[in-house]
């Protein structure tokens, strides 16, 4: 069955906490023009016993993919996804194209050194993002909380083998797609932030249910396939 309340949230980022408020996540605050105090949950690690995150950084992303043409479109604000499929506004890894598995970089948490884990790649997009208050596109599962309003599962959420994979389905994946403004700073144009865990698998069915190697098994131990 799909995960609950999917959708995407147009709004801009104000804030990123890599690992403040917990240890499995990070946190970013963002405004849509409504609301300025909502939170988006970006897994860090996972709980399971290989905790590595699987990340693909597509600064390719143009402004002709049909993703980025419907998200143009689209005013700010929260918008359900009820359409699982290639007409819809939902993500899918695979069937939209947006990753090829043997590219991810499977990275630990955190470790010494540059680029070897995962905060050092997504701490530069993220705080670009801050600082050049990009328009922001937040896929996964919307949350009520006392705390406030959110978004989490901005993941994979297909190809599941164990506690999760009730939840597996198509287009309904997670992410985070930026439109970096021209002239604004380092960034510009469309970029891509897509992330899964290292024992999803690299093929789905039509319902979205593991068929084929995790990422663990397929990208080994090494940081960069």
């Amino acid at each position: 069955m799909p995960i609950s309340r999917y959708g995407v949230w147009r709004g801009t980022a104000t804030k990123w906490e890599p690992t403040e408020q917990d240890n499995d996540h990070g946190h970013i605050t963002f405004t849509d023009g409504q609301d300025s105090g909502l939170d988006c949950a970006v897994d860090v690690k996972s709980k399971d016993r290989d905790s590595r995150i699987v990340f693909w950084d597509m600064s390719s992303f143009d402004k002709d993919h049909p993703v980025a043409q419907k998200l143009a479109q689209l005013p700010p604000g929260y918008h359900a996804v009820a359409d699982h499929t290639s007409q819809g506004l939902g993500l899918d890894y695979y069937r939209s194209q947006l990753v090829k598995p043997q590219q991810g970089r499977i990275l630990p948490y955190n470790e010494n050194g540059p680029d070897n884990d995962i905060l050092d790649f997504l701490n530069p997009i993220l705080n670009a993002a801050v600082e050049q208050e990009a328009d922001m596109y937040l896929f996964g599962s919307k949350y009520d909380g006392h705390d406030g309003d959110g978004i989490h599962d901005i993941h994979m959420n297909q190809g599941d083998a164990g506690r999760f994979a009730k939840e597996n389905g198509v287009y309904q994946d997670g992410g985070m797609i930026f439109n970096f403004k021209e002239g604004s700073g380092e960034m510009e144009g469309w970029q891509g932030v897509f992330l899964a865990f290292a024992t999803q698998a690299t093929q789905t069915d039509s319902k979205g249910n593991a068929v084929g190697p995790t990422f663990a098994q397929t990208l080994g131990t090494s940081s960069k396939a």
